[in-house]
């Protein structure tokens, strides 16, 4: 995939060949200072490519090309990333095991529920903006340690809480109104970590820069969530089946096990819903330069 660079003035994705075809200007606004900037900063990431050699994937067209990339993009990363959820998650799980057990049947369900929902909500946005900002540097070809993706996870977390927030009222709203607007309006909101992580969008303007990168793929980014939904409850059920198929259904301690065990696995989805992102990026990009390049009549 081409190298892709924003520029600092008017912060449009350009395509670095395109850049340089114009003799380092910025195509949009004609930020001369760009060029030079793209150079430096290519320099510093050659480097960083030379000491840490990674292959950057091309991104699949079709969905099951994509899960299979995630997938990969999973594994390859998974100490970091079980790191990372799990600083969040290894206490919280201790946090609502604590709390779950002093009650039984129907209202331990809605507790462990209801705790899980609200720690999702609070700090969920730290260790997923963590995974955006690695996977970025994974697909420019850079290796990032724990404390650099966790530290771009903290930087981002305000504002990405926000910014949720505020695509969770959007989609509500469209749900109040009518069903099938509420899940269109969910579906385009699925970019907002990585616009506010990648592109430092407001809060507020998140959930509409999502929207336009994923454009006419609704439909797409729906079948993917529907089976990142599938595959997850499958996983689960396939670790409570080896619970009961060892005889230990009942023990706490395996059933947080397996509960860490789903929440890493779920980062898969992170990787997911970024290579929409990284792939949308990447073609508003060309599409950007070659505008700029067509001849004026």
């Amino acid at each position: 995939m081409a190298n892709v660079h924003r520029c600092p003035n008017c912060k449009a994705f350009v395509n670095d060949s395109r850049v340089l075809a114009l003799d380092g200007q910025c195509p949009y606004c004609g930020e001369e200072s760009f060029g030079v900037l793209m150079r430096a900063s290519g320099a510093a990431t050659a480097r960083r490519r030379a000491a840490n050699p990674i292959r950057e994937p091309e991104i699949p067209r079709d969905l099951l090309g994509k899960f299979a990339l995630a997938f990969e993009l999973l594994f390859s990363h998974l100490p970091l990333f079980a790191a990372l959820v799990l600083s969040i998650w290894l206490p919280a799980r201790l946090i609502i095991w604590m709390g779950a057990a002093q009650t039984a049947g129907p209202d331990r369900l809605r507790m462990l529920l209801q705790l899980t929902g609200l720690i999702t909500v609070l700090f969920g946005p730290i260790y997923a903006g963590a995974i955006v900002h690695t996977l970025a540097n994974a697909m420019s070809g850079i290796k990032t340690t724990y404390f650099e993706a966790m530290s771009a996870g903290l930087r981002a977390w305000g504002k990405l809480l926000l910014a949720r927030l505020v695509a969770a009222l959007l989609i509500v709203s469209g749900l109040i109104l009518l069903v099938i607007p509420g899940i269109a309006l969910a579906m385009r909101c699925a970019l907002v970590d990585e616009v506010v992580v990648l592109e430092g969008e407001s809060s507020a303007s998140a959930p509409w820069r999502s929207a336009w990168l994923i454009g006419a793929n609704v439909i797409e980014v729906l079948r993917a969530t529907l089976l990142s939904v599938l595959v997850i409850v499958c996983f689960f059920e396939c670790l409570s089946f080896l619970r009961e198929f060892i005889g230990t259904p009942n023990n706490p301690w395996l059933e947080l096990l397996c509960y860490w065990a789903v929440d890493i696995f779920a980062a898969f989805t992170i990787c997911l819903f970024f290579l929409y992102y990284w792939e949308a990026r990447d073609g508003e990009a060309l599409l950007q330069c070659d505008f700029a390049e067509a001849p004026i009549h």
